[in-house]
This record gives structure tokens, C-alpha cells and sequence, in this order.
């Protein structure tokens, strides 16, 4: 008698939670849904090409492997409010960028992740990585 109780409750809070309780409810589900897509990441890996030799293959293995797949990885993971014009990088707040990331801006794109490596600026003596946000967008993510 109490499993087919326990039964009943669990079938009951299913229906509950698999139908909207209103009409409005499910409308603005939709609305909330279409609102937001998959980001759009950028990575841009230009400022490896300042390393010496010794990390050719590191700085290859990066570009090739490990940044596609977390880019990959976070476009299917998140999901926001697009930007509908280029993102423009601020060169005041982010010493890293091209003239064209500044004037033009880096269309197509939510986020932008500028990779570096032995940098003084950021990385501290003894530090083996670190990571910095330039700048945030009217939603204060980082840009």
C-alpha cells in the first residue's frame, strides 16, 4: 500500500513538472529560449607567433588540438544574448589587440580570448599560468 503511494506522488510531480501550468507560462519559455543562443567564442592565438622556436610544437599542439576543443566545447556549453554588431576590443584596457580588432571589431563573435604566453604583465614570477579579463560587455561578461 505505501509503494503504490509513493508511486502515485512520484507520477504526480512528474505531470506537474513536464506541463506548463499556463498557456503565458510556455509562451515565455519560448521567448526565453530564442533569446539566447551558443555563444560565439574567438580565439585568437596571433601573439604565439612572438615565442622563440623552443615552442613550436607546444604553441602547435595548442592551436591544433586543445583550443579548437575547448572552444568547441564552451560554444555548446553556453548560451547568451548575441552581440549583433562586431565586438570591438578596447585598446586602453587590453594592450594585446590588432589595429583591426579596434577599428573594425571581430564580427561574428560573443567573446573573444586572446592566448598569450610568458607574459611578464600578467604572469608573476614563479607562476606557471594566469589568466586576466580585459574588458566586460553591457552584461558584464568578459570580452
Amino acid at each position: 500500500e505505501q509503494n503504490q503511494e509513493e508511486v502515485e506522488m512520484k507520477e504526480e510531480e512528474e505531470e506537474e513538472e513536464e506541463i506548463p501550468t499556463s498557456e503565458e507560462e510556455a509562451i515565455s519559455s519560448r521567448i526565453l529560449q530564442s533569446a539566447h543562443q551558443q555563444i560565439r567564442i574567438t580565439i585568437d592565438s596571433t601573439l604565439f607567433d612572438t615565442l622563440g622556436p623552443q615552442y613550436a610544437d607546444h604553441s602547435s599542439l595548442l592551436r591544433t588540438q586543445i583550443l579548437p576543443a575547448v572552444q568547441t566545447f564552451w560554444q555548446q556549453a553556453l548560451r547568451v544574448a548575441r552581440i549583433p554588431q562586431p565586438l570591438k576590443i578596447d585598446s586602453t584596457l587590453c594592450p594585446y589587440t590588432s589595429a583591426s580588432q579596434i577599428n573594425q571589431g571581430i564580427p561574428n563573435t560573443d567573446l573573444v580570448i586572446l592566448i598569450h604566453a610568458n607574459d611578464e604583465e600578467v604572469c608573476s614570477v614563479g607562476s606557471l599560468a594566469a589568466a586576466s579579463s580585459c574588458q566586460t560587455d553591457q552584461f558584464d561578461r568578459p570580452t
